[in-house]
């Protein structure tokens, strides 16, 4: 892919054997994705995926997405609940950052102005857990 796909592009690969294959995604000013699909013998396999900008986290089936990103000093990270349950978005250091409980659709930002590791956890499912890592 190049940067003339926008929006919804189709991109069709034929001829690949059954099995699992891994799959890069990289376009200009998104998040790059890394991922595995599996081909099954005499069938056909759709994979979707969402590239995101810099900074964006999804909130999406009980996890963050992506688990860890890495940005620039000054960035101002969100996260978007896309599930249909409640989540919070809070730092594992107190008092660091805490997300009011973010309904379907809702928004939480923080800018992080300092270089270093910041983890954080769901304070409703705390198995859910993040990493932002400011440079």
């Amino acid at each position: 892919m190049d940067s003339f796909y926008e929006g919804l592009t189709n991109q069709v690969v034929s001829y690949l054997s059954p099995g699992s294959h891994h799959v890069t995604l990289q376009l200009p000013g998104y998040q790059d994705y890394s991922g595995t699909t599996t081909v099954y013998d005499g069938q056909t396999t759709y994979q979707e995926i969402t590239l995101t900008p810099p900074g964006a986290v999804t909130i999406q089936n009980f996890a963050f997405s992506p688990p860890s990103i890495t940005v620039p000093r000054g960035t101002t990270v969100t996260w978007t609940n896309r599930d249909p349950a409640q989540h919070t978005v809070v730092s594992d250091v107190p008092r660091q950052f805490s997300s009011p409980v973010l309904e379907t659709g809702q928004v939480f930002a923080y800018a992080f102005n300092d270089a270093g590791s910041y983890p954080y956890h769901c304070g409703i499912y705390p198995t859910m857990h993040g990493t932002v890592t400011v440079t």
